[in-house]
């Protein structure tokens, strides 16, 4: 009788509620954030999305998934010492690019202009 009375279709019925969430993992949760922060920091996860982010952006290949899934494969060769490769491109390297092709554009237009 007890576990008919917690089917979905009685909590209704009667207005029962149920907690979907254990006690202990409300309680736990900072914590819980706390180690997450610090697993992605030590094994470097944020550096790696942003190298994928990075050479996806400037790249932009046609198939995206395929492309992130080689970045990765090359990743792991070069972890493991089986190939050598180009230092990870970062977001930041994005950016340094763009500002410097923005003044040479610039240049380029200002000479234009003078001649």
């Amino acid at each position: 009788m007890e576990t008919y009375l917690k089917c979905p279709s009685k909590q209704r019925e009667t207005g029962e509620t149920f907690n979907v969430y254990p006690k202990n993992t409300v309680r736990h949760a900072p914590r819980n954030i706390q180690d997450a922060e610090s697993y992605l920091k030590q094994k470097g996860i944020h550096d790696i999305i942003d190298s994928l982010l990075g050479e996806l952006l400037l790249l932009r290949p046609y198939d995206p998934y395929e492309y992130l899934i080689q970045l990765l494969d090359r990743r792991i060769l070069t972890r493991d010492g089986l190939i050598d490769s180009p230092p990870p491109f970062c977001s930041r390297d994005i950016i340094r690019q763009a500002r410097q092709a923005n003044l040479t554009l610039l240049e380029l237009i200002n000479e234009a202009k003078k001649s």
